[in-house]
């Protein structure tokens, strides 16, 4: 009988010893921090990074859940969940053109830099080009990993063969520069590349290639405008004043557009179609066909310079797009940022997570592509591996913030529905230049802001 009741008894603290376990892993189960992460789909240069997840989660015991959505589709996403499913999302991947309209669902991160860099100011020391991209109402708004501006590229093969650069000679007089530094060389070396090489009457052959349609297309006139030291409009006290409709300014756009439409009509160095093509430019410069490419060439550098792309189209050169105003050929640049949504569950479990994953010691072990890494201890070193194209450097010093601005999305929308016809020659310059400021001052006045 004292057997079977110490068996009993074995068997009973037996099972309290397994409920208490149980119960202690559910209890942990429960605890346990998760933060949600929304990404775009297509910006994948934090893809390697993105597979050193497990190692944050085991250093730390914070689950990083991941959910990816086209970029396009971001913006509309983020606000949806913001009223609809609160909390849904811990941390945000923000775009420029997503940044004034999420800034104010995101949290402050001033009080997680303060506590753990010592200051912003202390922080800001870690980054190389301005961050006002990054600033809402005098607050840190969000951790950025890029900023970025537009850069051309150029096959090396076609500038660097000895024939081309005597028939250049030849024809216009000086050497063929390699790349072009100024619009009227731009021009020419886009002409003398604009050919037909089989001799049946029909180009097949091109100088420049951007996108005619849309985004691209806008983008490449911001590009210009802003590396002409202009913008869309500023502030005066208080007042906002549309710059297209200053008369100095007025001119200086109309100069650009007639540039840019020449381009497709006059000079004809711009493919046939090209007001109906937008990110196809990135296949179609792998084809060869096309000497110099000019728009978010970065994104691709990956790809034309893979083992492939280089013995089909060779090795591939950077240009920056040429500007009579050289303190701002940078043109203009934007952000790749992340923030915390005001509604996280765990901000500091989002904190910890941003803290780590964009730090110098994870970027250097997994960032890849060619833009601007604004921690400046990545950027040197991706400069080192060969990743960075040397005249990003360059850019980065004139390239100025096209964030943070009033109506920033409708106020682009108004030049992507009106670029297209510009480019067909549907509309002559100064009356294109002069709608779309008005555009430009009546999305201003729908916003309900004074006009100067």
């Amino acid at each position: 009988m004292g057997k079977r009741l110490f068996k009993k008894i074995r068997i009973g603290v037996g099972l309290v010893v397994l409920v208490t376990l149980i119960m202690t892993a559910m209890a942990g189960i429960g605890n346990a921090k998760t933060v949600t992460f929304l990404l775009s789909a297509d910006f994948r240069e934090t893809e390697k990074i993105e597979k050193l997840f497990p190692e944050f989660e085991a250093e730390t015991g914070i689950q990083v859940k991941t959910d990816y959505l086209p970029s396009t589709d971001m913006t509309k996403k983020m606000l949806l969940v913001s009223v609809t499913d609160p909390g849904a999302y811990d941390v945000f991947q923000v775009n420029d053109e997503s940044f004034y309209t999420m800034a104010p669902r995101l949290l402050s991160l001033n009080k997680f830099i303060e506590r753990d860099f010592g200051s912003v100011e202390n922080w800001k020391q870690m980054f190389a080009p301005t961050l006002e991209g990054v600033i809402f109402d005098g607050q840190v708004k969000m951790y950025p990993l890029i900023t970025h501006f537009q850069l051309g590229a150029y096959l090396k093969s076609k500038f660097e063969d000895s024939q081309e650069r005597k028939a250049f000679k030849e024809r216009f007089g000086y050497d063929l520069p390699s790349p072009p530094e100024a619009l009227q060389e731009l021009v020419d070396v886009a002409k003398h590349f604009t050919r037909d090489t089989d001799g049946d009457g029909e180009i097949d052959e091109w100088g420049l290639l951007f996108g005619g349609k849309g985004d691209p297309a806008q983008c490449v006139f911001e590009h210009m405008f802003y590396s002409w030291g202009l913008s869309y409009y500023k502030e005066i006290d208080g007042k906002y004043k549309v710059i297209g409709k200053d008369p100095e300014a007025r001119e200086k756009f109309i100069e650009i557009a007639t540039f840019l439409q020449d381009l497709a009509l006059k000079y004809k160095v711009l493919p046939p179609g090209i007001t109906g093509i937008a990110w196809e430019t990135f296949a179609m410069f792998g084809t060869g066909k096309y000497a110099m490419h000019f728009g978010w060439s970065q994104s691709e550098k990956i790809n034309w310079e893979s083992p492939e792309m280089k013995e089909k189209i060779g090795e591939v050169g950077w240009w920056m797009w040429p500007s009579p105003y050289p303190a701002f050929e940078g043109g203009w640049t934007g952000y790749w940022s992340y923030g915390i949504s005001k509604d996280s569950k765990d901000p500091e479990a989002a904190w910890e997570f941003l803290k780590w994953f964009l730090s110098a010691d994870t970027l250097k072990r997994g960032a890849s592509g060619g833009w601007l890494w604004v921690n400046k201890e990545v950027f040197e070193h991706m400069i080192k591996l060969g990743e960075v194209p040397e005249v990003t450097a360059r850019g980065a010093q004139t390239a100025r913030p096209l964030l943070g601005i009033p109506g920033f999305k409708m106020i682009r929308d108004v030049t992507g529905a009106k670029i297209d016809k510009l480019l067909a020659g549907k509309i002559m310059p100064t009356q294109w230049v002069d709608e779309w400021a008005q555009g430009i001052e009546d999305v201003l006045k729908s916003m309900e802001l004074p006009i100067y």
